[in-house]
């Protein structure tokens, strides 16, 4: 046999199989570049670690920072909350920390990412910083993908910025579309990524670890993760979680007769009435709720946690795992989240708080049972810096033992004819809550009746006076003017699929 010695011999042997590989490669790129449009350079920060940039801060004597914000977890599916089942082992981990304080009765202030979020870096209330509208069609487009959304005013200053100021890095790695920086939420951030479509967890952990390794002195780091967000695809079930709790339930032939929670689109029917869930699709409903969970701690908080001690660094970090907001399971005949649905399913929300070795202040045990809110985050940060919070925050430095003794939520609930409103509301004080909505008020003696099932508004109008004029009051007391403004923002093809496969647009 003679073998061929020349390249071109080689090559031309080779050229089917090459371009197939070419073209395999160039598929896969495609992909990505699809999917991780916002920004080029997460490319390759998908693939490999960040190294190419100095990071440089000049504090360097603090404790580093990392805000974890779980998107759609609601507190009462956690073991640290007191979920019977292992949902969250390194969640449960982290609040055993003898460091730790675990937040028992920890609220939202809204019901969805955007307000929500915007109170949390702000500290204040949504109707004083604005920015609570969902997307909406601009009028007269006719490709369907001209969108209205709302800007976080640059009028205020949010922790990212705090920390700047100190001399902090900063960086954040985000579920895009709600709080991206076209949006106003990468203020004082140094390093903002906003990670969207597909299974965009992955590249948001990659992120995070990398950044966290590669800031020479102290960082602000934040991570937003869909992590609980509906709908519920097979690809983000825990299997050995699905296999030890789970039941004989026809999924293939209740998808077919339209109970498919593995796509938004079961959300219609739902809230129309014209379908009606067994208890055994609400059975299954909360399994794989509690499996995406649980997938989410395995394979997301995890390697976040790990990543912070390989290099040394967990002892000298504050962490602070919370939520935007929580998920309605159908508790109360309504699925998933929305401005109306002001359910502790939906409102009440995880604040697992682990302070740096021997600085968890002496006011604090391993639980707190007084009401906070994620306005309180603020204050508490700033107090930890040793500087006064700005004059618009809200909250309370809850680090330090003080609480506002209330929490006020603030859902957009707006008839299609208007576009600003925000006639839904609750307020929580001692162990009651009362909900304010369009021509009904409710009142729940939280204490005795946990899961909201029997108003007493009408046996208590003496209480429910009282909660009113208290919600008036933070309401009326505003330090500020509606700051958000609107923008029209042009989506591509990618992030309107997006945003329609969460339900957040039709």
């Amino acid at each position: 046999m003679v073998r061929e010695r020349s390249g071109r011999g080689w090559f031309a042997r080779h050229a089917p199989l090459l371009l197939v590989a070419l073209a395999a490669l160039a598929a896969v790129a495609g992909a990505l570049a699809w999917q991780y449009r916002s920004d080029l350079k997460l490319l390759s920060y998908y693939v490999r670690p960040i190294d190419d940039r100095e990071r440089v801060t000049t504090k360097r004597d603090g404790f580093d920072v990392l805000l974890v914000v779980l998107d759609a977890c609601r507190a009462d599916k956690l073991s640290p909350y007191g979920f019977p089942r292992p949902t969250a082992p390194a969640l449960e981990a982290l609040a055993r920390d003898p460091d730790a304080t675990v937040f028992k009765r920890h609220y939202a202030n809204s019901t969805w990412t955007k307000p929500s979020t915007a109170s949390l870096f702000t500290g204040m209330f949504v109707h004083e910083h604005g920015a609570f509208k969902s997307w909406r069609a601009e009028q007269g487009d006719k490709t369907g993908q001209s969108f209205i959304a709302q800007v976080l005013p640059d009028e205020v200053n949010t922790i990212a910025e705090l920390f700047a100021d100190e001399g902090y890095y900063t960086f954040g790695a985000v579920t895009g579309h709600h709080i991206d920086q076209q949006f106003g939420f990468a203020q004082g951030f140094d390093e903002y990524y906003a990670l969207g479509g597909g299974d965009g967890e992955r590249p948001r952990v990659q992120v995070t670890n990398a950044l966290v390794r590669a800031v020479e002195g102290n960082f602000f780091g934040y991570t937003h993760m869909l992590g609980c967000h509906y709908p519920f695809p097979p690809d983000v079930r825990h299997a050995g979680y699905m296999k030890s709790y789970g039941f004989e339930y026809p999924e293939a032939e209740r998808v077919a007769d339209g109970v498919d929670f593995t796509t938004a689109a079961v959300n219609t029917p739902l809230s129309e009435g014209s379908l009606e869930l067994t208890d055994d699709d609400l059975r299954f409903l909360n399994l794989l709720y509690e499996a995406q969970i649980r997938r989410m701690d395995e394979e997301f908080i995890q390697p976040i946690l790990a990543a912070l001690k390989e290099p040394g660094r967990y002892d000298n970090t504050l962490v602070i795992v919370t939520a935007d907001h929580g998920e309605a399971l159908y508790e109360h005949e309504a699925y998933t989240h929305s401005g109306d649905l002001l359910w502790d399913e939906v409102v009440h929300v995880p604040l697992i708080v682990k302070f740096p070795k021997g600085m968890r202040p002496a006011s604090l045990g391993n639980e707190v049972t007084e009401l906070t809110s994620s306005v309180d985050l603020l204050p508490a940060l700033a107090q930890m810096l040793g500087r006064p919070a700005p004059a618009y925050a809200r909250g309370a430095p809850i680090f330090g033992g003080t609480f506002a003794g209330s929490a006020l939520i603030e859902g957009p609930a707006c008839p299609a004819t208007l576009d600003d409103c925000l006639n839904a509301w609750a307020i929580l004080k001692d162990d009651y809550k009362l909900i304010e909505l369009p021509g009904e008020v409710l009142l729940f003696d939280l204490e005795r009746d946990p899961l909201e099932q029997r108003s007493i508004a009408e046996e208590r109008p003496e209480l429910v006076a009282q909660l009113r004029t208290a919600a008036a009051d933070l309401r009326r007391e505003s330090t500020s003017e509606f700051l958000a403004r609107d923008v029209e923002t042009d989506l591509d093809e990618e992030a309107v699929r997006s945003l329609r496969g969460l339900g957040y647009i039709q």
